[in-house]
């Protein structure tokens, strides 16, 4: 399954430039990311080598006055299948159990 990461900042006054905000997250994305499997056993490591990209454009940057980042990296998924699925049972039994009480249980094989 491939995953796409969309990062888009904006200015936040003089504390920190759009710019500065994006290369942050996108070098925290690659400090983070590589080897990850989420905590799960079914989930391939995400590769090293996560495609980062600064998404530039001066028509965004100028009149959206934001900073367009991407990632994107590849992980293998496998959905578990049980080994040994459960057996059907043959017979179906019906019991009427109305007081709770365990002992007046009396179970009959349903026909049909």
């Amino acid at each position: 399954m491939e995953f796409g990461i969309t990062i888009v900042t904006k200015d936040m006054g003089r504390k920190l430039p759009r710019h500065e905000a994006a290369v942050n997250l996108t070098q925290f994305l690659f400090t983070v990311l590589p080897h990850q499997t989420f905590g799960s056993d079914n989930v391939s490591p995400v590769p090293a080598d996560i495609d980062l990209r600064n998404l530039f454009n001066v028509q965004v940057d100028k009149s959206k006055k934001v900073a367009f980042w991407g990632a994107a990296f590849e992980q293998q998924i496998t959905i578990p299948v049980p080994i040994e699925p459960s057996p059907i049972p043959q017979q179906l039994f019906w019991a009427e159990n109305i007081d709770n009480d365990t002992s007046t249980n009396d179970y009959q094989e349903l026909e049909g």
